[in-house]
């Protein structure tokens, strides 16, 4: 039984496109390269922002790397997966620390579970923008 199955407990793990990332990322974990497991955790929350392991071991690695209040957004995450809240607040902590491209995701599937919200939408627009996509910004709001 793994770390994060210690954890948070045994899960059936479905396929994703996020798997392989996923997995380096949970290797680097395991030999201790902590810094380099959250920069592949980055790929795999790009490539699917549904995958829960991901989440599961970026509490593990924020909270090896000492970052709590980092740890405790991606734990609200995982304990409100449903709500789009959580996912908001994540957002707009990489937003506040000029991490646009790891807010996208966390901003995309809080707009899905928010129906639409036009705050969300202006988050995710404001960090589309600050990666050189300023008309998926645009057209976000259009559509909204």
């Amino acid at each position: 039984m793994d770390t994060s199955d210690k954890v948070f407990g045994k899960k059936d793990k479905y396929e994703s496109p996020a798997i392989k990332n996923y997995t380096a990322a949970k290797k680097a974990f395991d030999e201790g390269d902590y810094s380099e497991s959250l920069r592949l955790q980055t790929f795999a929350f790009c490539i699917d922002p549904d995958f829960t392991p991901t989440y599961e071991l970026a509490v593990l690695t924020l909270e090896k790397l000492g970052a709590h209040d980092e740890a405790s957004l991606f734990k609200n995450a995982i304990t409100d997966f449903n709500n789009y809240k959580p996912f908001y607040d994540l957002g707009h902590h990489f937003i506040n620390a000029d991490n646009y491209r790891m807010a996208i995701p966390f901003l995309q599937r809080s707009l899905i579970l928010s129906r639409n919200s036009l705050g969300v939408a202006m988050e995710l627009a404001i960090a589309y923008t600050a990666q050189f996509q300023p008309e998926k910004g645009m057209e976000l709001l259009k559509r909204i």
